[in-house]
């Protein structure tokens, strides 16, 4: 077991070091209202021509963020992007609760949230959110404690370690079960 033990702390530090610097990185260079960064510019910039492709009818804008893609998502529906309309949010893997626990985004509020002080309101123009994680994911957290209106839903992957983080989208019952989800109301 000190072999194994060995074997996948080295592959867990990578993973982390990694997954940390991205994350000190977007936090450094994401910009302002005014001036968005590169990150968050471009990924403004694909959900405006997703939503200009929409049809007319039945067609939604449907966003699914996995890890800190649901918190750049976030940030650009509380705080670069206001009026953009998001019909659900689907947040996979993500540590967005966490982050809005800890005030690390534009719009984040201390006088928001907590035990005592309420749940932090959703993005004002998203229509529906869910949040998905997986208890054997160390970097997913569940973001209804957190904020108004998410909904959370457990999944177990059936991995462990760094495969359970990208393990939900291995799992055909992941989208079976999303695709249900999805139907409710």
């Amino acid at each position: 077991t000190d072999l194994a033990a060995r074997l996948w702390r080295k592959d867990l530090t990578e993973s982390l070091a990694r997954f940390t610097g991205d994350v000190f990185q977007y936090l450094k260079f994401r910009g302002d209202k005014d001036k968005r960064g590169e990150i968050p510019d471009r990924v403004v910039k694909a959900l405006h021509e997703a939503a200009a492709a929409k049809q007319p009818g039945d067609d939604k804008l449907i966003v699914i963020a996995h890890s800190f893609g649901g918190e750049i998502i976030y940030d650009i529906l509380t705080h670069f992007d206001t009026n953009l309309e998001v019909d659900v949010l689907i947040t996979v893997g993500s540590q967005v609760g966490l982050f809005e626990e800890m005030k690390m985004f534009l719009a984040s509020n201390e006088a928001i949230g907590g035990k005592d002080i309420g749940k932090v309101p959703q993005p004002g123009k998203l229509k529906r959110w869910l949040n998905v994680f997986d208890t054997n994911d160390f970097v997913s957290y569940r973001a209804e404690p957190v904020f108004v209106g998410v909904q959370d839903f457990a999944y177990d992957t059936g991995f462990g370690g760094r495969t359970a983080h990208s393990g939900y989208f291995l799992q055909p019952s992941f989208y079976d079960r999303l695709a249900a989800r999805l139907k409710q109301p």
